[in-house]
């Protein structure tokens, strides 16, 4: 795994280079190739370069923020794990806000980084799952980290992708329940409505009555209803999904 640190404090890098050291020997199975940076311009332009699997990224550093600094790698790098390391909790809405795996608060504890580190190493050898669509041109297989969300409409499905673009299939027999069951099952979507289906990794907020789901910073916010009927599941699979940092 290829992993960046940026950090503008040099004590913070040599604190997390000797966990790192202490990491690898305890897990030697596959190893973590890591570059230090104390300025997130520098960082950007090595990541052009050569792409990393992950980043550790500290928040408060002058000239660009790390908030700023991980929107700019998820629009570009949307698979990047991303870790915070913060003195404070007050950006950690903002941390997720642009789909941040681990928010760590200063002075890091080993076993909080190396549990992040298990996440960044099991994200990247992490195969992609697919979800099956017939559309009248024939069968076509989507990434379930590209679908944004799925609505029923006259008895066929449109899958809104994370690009923008939709994808509608031909005219279903099934319940809406029956169709996206498997993607249910993966713990990652939550059914909103009896027509609505949102993948949980691009919610932004909620309330009572939508969801908020955007993919990074720079795309539109896409509001998705949440009926009377489904709002306790929807508050209680959301949370279940942080509780378990995003992991599926």
């Amino acid at each position: 795994m290829r992993l960046a640190i940026c950090d503008d404090d040099e004590r913070e890098i040599l604190k997390l280079r000797d966990m790192l050291e202490e990491y690898q020997r305890q897990h030697g199975t596959e190893s973590i190739v890591y570059k230090t940076f104390s300025d997130p311009k520098m960082l950007l332009e090595d990541w052009n370069r050569q792409e990393y699997n992950a980043a550790i990224l500290d928040i408060m550093m002058p000239n660009m923020d790390g908030i700023t600094l991980g929107a700019e790698i998820k629009k570009n790098w949307p698979e990047t794990t991303l870790i915070y390391l913060t003195s404070s909790t007050d950006f950690a809405l903002d941390a997720y806000g642009i789909h941040a795996e681990r928010y760590i608060i200063k002075p890091v504890v080993r076993d909080m980084l190396f549990e992040a580190l298990d996440y960044a190493l099991k994200s990247k050898n992490k195969v992609s799952r697919y979800f099956s669509v017939k559309t009248p041109s024939g069968m076509m297989l989507v990434k379930h980290e590209q679908i944004l969300f799925i609505e029923m409409s006259a008895r066929k499905m449109v899958i809104h992708l994370t690009d923008g673009q939709d994808i509608t299939s031909i005219y279903l027999r099934s319940t809406f329940f029956d169709t996206v069951s498997e993607l249910l099952d993966t713990k990652c979507f939550v059914l909103t409505h009896k027509s609505f289906l949102a993948n949980m990794s691009y919610i932004k907020s909620y309330s009572s009555s939508n969801l908020v789901l955007q993919v990074n910073k720079d795309s539109p916010e896409v509001f998705v209803p949440i009926s009377r009927q489904h709002i306790n599941s929807v508050k209680q699979s959301y949370l279940q999904f942080m509780a378990r940092g995003r992991e599926d």
